[in-house]
C-alpha cells in the first residue's frame, strides 16, 4: 500500500493518524521516563512513526523507528519533521528488515502494535 500510486493517505486503512490507542493507554498508566535514564526503544513496522514519537515524548532517550517500505520511511521522516515536537530528532528512522538488525544492538523496549 505504501508504494502504490498515491501511497497510504494519512488516517486510512491501518494508518490511524496518531499513536496507537494501545500505546497511548499504556503510557497513561506509567509516569514519564526521566530524560537521563538513557532508555531506548525499537518500533518495528513503524509506518509514520507516530508510536516512536509518543515514546520519545514520554521520555525515552532514543527510539529507532524501523520499516521495510522505503515509502513508509519517507512518510515517517516527513511526519517527524512536521510534528513540531521538540524531541522528534530523538527518533531515528531506518529502512530495513526487523529480522536483519545487525548483532549486538539492544533496546530496553520493543513496541509492535
Amino acid at each position: 500500500l505504501w508504494s502504490q500510486e498515491g501511497g497510504l493517505p494519512k488516517g486510512t486503512r491501518f494508518d490511524v493518524a496518531g499513536p496507537s490507542l494501545t500505546l497511548s493507554a499504556e503510557l497513561r498508566t506509567r509516569p514519564p521516563v526521566e530524560a537521563s535514564s538513557g532508555l531506548t526503544a525499537l518500533v518495528p513496522g513503524c509506518g509514520r512513526a507516530y508510536d516512536a514519537l509518543a515514546l520519545v515524548e514520554h521520555g525515552y532517550t532514543a527510539v529507532v523507528a524501523l520499516d521495510l517500505s522505503p515509502s513508509a520511511c519517507e512518510a515517517a521522516r516527513e511526519e517527524l519533521k512536521s510534528s513540531g515536537s521538540a524531541v522528534a530528532d530523538h527518533v531515528e528512522v531506518r529502512c530495513g528488515d526487523f529480522f536483519a538488525i545487525e548483532g549486538g544492538e539492544t533496546f530496553d523496549m520493543i513496541w509492535d502494535c
